[in-house]
């Protein structure tokens, strides 16, 4: 009969197979796979060490579009940016909230860059690999504005992953709608997660299903992906529909109540830049996009429509070239000025 420190040791050996084969299917960065907020409290405090008079935030169409220490030196300005790789629009508003908003310095200016009609699509790159760079710009109080991002992206048939810790449970439609049906996020009152929770909740169940029967139908499991240089189908440029499920008036928000001037800053496609003509639903759009951030006294500059940005100019993609970085920082400087009230010099 075997000993207790027999069946110990065996146990043991057992629990540590058992582990370390489920360590093999980890990523290898796990233990950052958590809300924890370390790439925001880096970079606040990089932001308060240096003291920017102006603010960029952007993914690679910052990044790759303008240089922006070049802006600083022929604007006798101090800048600073941060450089986000497949920035979402969630990925925006927390670096908005928890680097500037909670920061103990005020920029005069922020300027956000983005490709239309990104600051719109709520589910857009906030799954899969994209869940772990959210993480590090997240703090435990923003889980619930996450989940109910994640609810919607579930709801309008991009995902049906839920986060809940580090694990990922996959639902099905229903279960999907009884769980936050449960939680409710209720415990939020009054908060950006309770008022999209009450906005996704009005949504025709009837569409949704149908939504989601559509996209997992046989015919387009194997439906080629969208190219990132690609032009979004057109439902993604509903303006008034979209908008009431984005983050942008939160956005709009949180540059109030720190009171530096807010600056969206919509770079050209590369398509258009070859010739192509926007499609009357995207001229729609920008027209309702520039209308609506007018009204909320929001600066809007569309570099889109500059006929001095040209196809020669771009390398991969929708991206500027680094030969034309200085040429294209100064075209858009031109457009700083033109802004009414704009600050031009330190």
């Amino acid at each position: 009969m075997p000993s207790v420190i027999m069946r110990i040791t065996c146990f043991l050996a057992g629990l540590g197979f058992v582990l370390g084969l489920g360590a093999a299917f980890l990523p290898r960065n796990i233990p950052f796979a958590i809300p924890n907020g370390l790439q925001a409290v880096e970079e606040r405090l990089r932001f308060e060490n240096n003291h920017p008079q102006d603010y960029f935030i952007g993914s690679s169409m910052l990044h790759r579009w303008i240089d922006v220490s070049y802006f600083g030196q022929i604007t006798n300005r101090t800048v600073q940016y941060l450089y986000t790789p497949a920035l979402s629009s969630l990925g925006i508003y927390l670096l908005l909230k928890n680097v500037v908003v909670k920061s103990n310095y005020t920029p005069q200016r922020v300027f956000i860059f983005f490709r239309d009609p990104e600051l719109t699509r709520l589910s857009w790159r906030i799954d899969g690999q994209y869940r772990l760079k959210l993480w590090p710009m997240m703090f435990p109080e923003d889980v619930a504005l996450y989940r109910v991002a994640d609810y919607y992206n579930a709801l309008v048939g991009n995902s049906t992953f839920i986060p809940l810790g580090l694990m990922t449970i996959v639902m099905r439609y229903d279960d999907v709608l009884r769980y936050y049906r449960q939680t409710g996020l209720t415990q939020w009152p009054g908060s950006v997660a309770t008022r999209m929770t009450a906005t996704i909740s009005s949504l025709p169940r009837e569409k949704l299903q149908s939504q989601l029967d559509q996209r997992f139908a046989m015919e387009g499991l194997r439906r080629r992906p969208e190219s990132d240089a690609g032009i979004p189908p057109d439902t993604h440029y509903d303006f008034d529909r979209l908008q009431k499920y984005s983050l942008l008036p939160e956005m709009v928000t949180l540059a109030k109540s720190k009171s530096f001037q807010l600056c969206f800053v919509k770079v050209k496609r590369r398509i258009f830049a070859e010739g192509a003509s926007p499609a009357p639903v995207q001229r729609r759009y920008d027209e309702a996009l520039k209308q609506y951030l007018a009204g909320q006294g929001v600066c809007y500059i569309d570099l889109q429509n500059d006929p001095r940005i040209q196809a020669e100019f771009y390398s991969d993609g929708d991206h500027i070239a680094e030969p034309y970085f200085h040429k294209v920082t100064d075209i858009f400087l031109d457009h700083v000025k033109a802004v009414p009230n704009a600050v031009t010099q330190p």
